[in-house]
């Protein structure tokens, strides 16, 4: 017996996350996934849902990262962050959409920086923490704010002997770092 609250949360959380382009899918797929939307035929759309890349990832929100880490041309890229069993996704949000995934077991270590800037107040200069700001109530983007700069950083194994550092800019930068220490842990562990 699927008891009918849990249906319900999955099948809202599926939608919202089809929407928001966490889960991506062809037309073909979202034309069925709508229909069996329009007849409430829940367990259906579920269990298509289900096949569709990206399903099961966790959503890391945003972050700017290097573009030669996606493999394009350019200076900095905005990517989609997303983790799975044993790897972190980069996902880049032009089109056409690139995709770089990064094995946990592959990062060497990893480490949070907080960027502290001075900028220019009636006058005075202060740093970035003395400021005076808004309360936005976890709302607000972290990445539009140039004065507060959170950064995860990576260190990864490309090849044998070649490991090179990855840095991501995001405001998820401690869930992220948290999220991998689950999965390396987890995966010390089998």
């Amino acid at each position: 017996m699927i008891d009918r609250v849990s249906l319900d949360l999955l099948y809202l959380q599926i939608i919202e996350d089809l929407d928001l382009g966490w889960i991506t899918a062809d037309l073909q797929t979202k034309d069925i996934l709508s229909s069996y939307e329009a007849k409430k035929q829940k367990r259906e759309y579920i269990e298509l849902a289900r096949t569709l890349r990206h399903y099961g990832r966790i959503p890391a929100g945003q972050a700017i990262t290097d573009a030669g880490n996606l493999g394009v041309s350019g200076d900095m890229v905005r990517v989609r962050v997303s983790l799975a069993s044993k790897e972190l996704t980069l996902t880049s949000e032009t089109n056409p959409a690139r995709e770089q995934r990064f094995k946990v077991t592959r990062m060497r270590c990893w480490r949070i920086t907080t960027l502290h800037t001075k900028v220019r107040s009636n006058g005075m200069t202060v740093t970035s923490l003395q400021m005076e700001r808004p309360q936005t109530n976890g709302h607000g983007s972290l990445l539009e704010e140039s004065n507060k700069n959170f950064e995860l950083s990576f260190e990864y194994l490309i090849s044998k002997d070649n490991l090179k550092w990855i840095t991501l800019k995001t405001e998820h930068a401690t869930f992220i770092s948290v999220c991998l220490q689950k999965i390396d842990f987890n995966y010390g562990q089998i």
